[in-house]
């Protein structure tokens, strides 16, 4: 019979995508996450020019930061690692994890996962394959800065587009 673990990792979901073969280990669903975050700045711009108002690349930036994205995009053996470890201890985020946004979606996930330890009907493991493929994140947790440098290299190949 095999371990929670292997049972997790073989679902062949990561994040709510599909995992590709033989991917384990830290995955970047970077191109993921930035087309989705793409995806939440067109909507505020699309809000934006249905009022007819102009809109600062920085406010719609701030705006689709916090819209919510559908995924954390990261893999589950690399959640696994992380979260055991912030569940034993609280102050290894704060240690490890220099990047503000980061701490806080590793703090989103660990709550979400305690949440269901504290169910007690599952395993650590199978807590963090349930967060990441059912949950969807409050926020796309990267910074203002890399999220302006996003958008401005998607929107500078857009015809008509100039940063304000």
């Amino acid at each position: 019979m095999r371990n929670d673990r292997q049972r997790a990792a073989s679902m062949g979901k990561c994040a709510g995508r599909e995992r590709p073969k033989g991917a384990s280990g830290r995955m970047n669903f970077t191109r993921e996450r930035d087309r989705d975050f793409i995806r939440a700045c067109s909507a505020v711009m699309e809000r934006y020019r249905r009022l007819g108002r102009s809109v600062t690349e920085r406010r719609i930036v701030e705006e689709a930061l916090r819209s919510g994205a559908p995924f954390y995009y990261i893999s589950l053996d690399h959640s696994l690692e992380r979260v055991s470890k912030l569940l034993k201890d609280s102050s290894y985020g704060d240690r490890s994890i220099r990047c503000t946004a980061r701490r806080e979606m590793w703090s989103e996930i660990t709550g979400k996962v305690a949440v269901e330890l504290n169910r007690g009907r599952s395993t650590l493991t199978q807590c963090v394959a349930k967060v990441l493929e059912r949950g969807s994140a409050s926020r796309f947790f990267i910074s203002l800065p890399y999220g302006i440098k996003i958008f401005r290299n998607h929107f500078k190949r857009q015809v008509g587009y100039e940063a304000v």
